[in-house]
C-alpha cells in the first residue's frame, strides 16, 4: 500500500494549466485506488484492527483526493468569469466546509478530537447496504470495501482542503 501512497506524492507537470494538473492528479489517484482495490481483493484485511486502520487512514487518503480533485475541477469550470460574480462564487464554495460541519457536528468533533471509541462501529468493513445512500460514491460500490463512515471522513478531508483552495482563489481575486 505504501507504494500507492508514494506515487500520489509525485508532482505533475507544473507548466500545465491548473485545471489540467488537477485532472492529472485525479487520474493518477483513481488508477492507484483501483490497484489498491485489486490488492485488497487478493489479500483481505486479516483483523478488525487492520480494517479500522484501513477505513480510517488508508482508504480516505485516496478517496478524499478523488473528491478534492473533483471539487477543484468543477469549481474552476463553473467559476464565473466576472470578478465580482467570482468573488461571491468562491465565498460560497469556501462555505461548503462550514455547511458540512453544521450537518455532521458529532462526526466532525469525533475526528478532530482524535477519538476512537466508535471506531469499531464506524470504521469496520460493512456491506454496501449499510452505508447511507447519501454518503455513497460511484467508486465505492463493492461490498466490504467500505465502512459505514469512511465516505463521510473522505468528504470531510476533501472539504478541508477545498476550503483552502477556494480561499486561495479568493486571494487571487483581491485587488492589488
Amino acid at each position: 500500500m505504501e507504494q500507492y501512497v508514494r506515487a500520489l506524492g509525485k508532482e505533475v507537470n507544473n507548466s500545465l494549466p491548473l485545471s489540467e494538473r488537477i485532472a492529472q492528479r485525479f487520474m493518477i489517484t483513481v488508477q492507484h485506488f483501483s490497484l489498491l482495490q485489486e490488492c485488497l481483493a487478493k489479500h483481505p484485511l486479516a483483523s478488525l484492527a487492520e480494517e479500522i486502520y484501513f477505513f480510517k487512514k488508508i482508504k480516505p487518503f485516496f478517496t478524499s483526493r478523488i473528491e478534492l480533485y473533483t471539487l477543484q475541477f468543477k469549481g474552476l469550470v463553473f467559476a464565473p468569469p466576472d470578478p465580482v460574480d467570482a468573488q461571491d462564487y468562491w465565498e460560497q464554495e469556501a462555505g461548503r466546509l462550514a455547511q458540512f460541519e453544521s450537518q455532521y457536528p458529532e462526526f466532525v468533533s469525533y475526528i478532530r478530537e482524535g477519538r476512537e471509541d466508535k471506531d469499531e462501529s464506524w470504521f469496520a468493513a460493512a456491506a454496501a447496504a449499510d452505508v447511507p445512500v447519501s454518503w455513497r460514491t460511484a467508486y465505492d460500490v463493492e461490498d466490504h470495501f467500505s465502512s459505514s463512515h469512511d465516505p463521510l471522513l473522505a468528504a470531510l478531508m476533501a472539504l478541508e482542503q477545498y476550503h483552502e483552495f477556494a480561499n486561495k482563489q479568493l486571494e487571487v481575486l483581491k485587488p492589488v
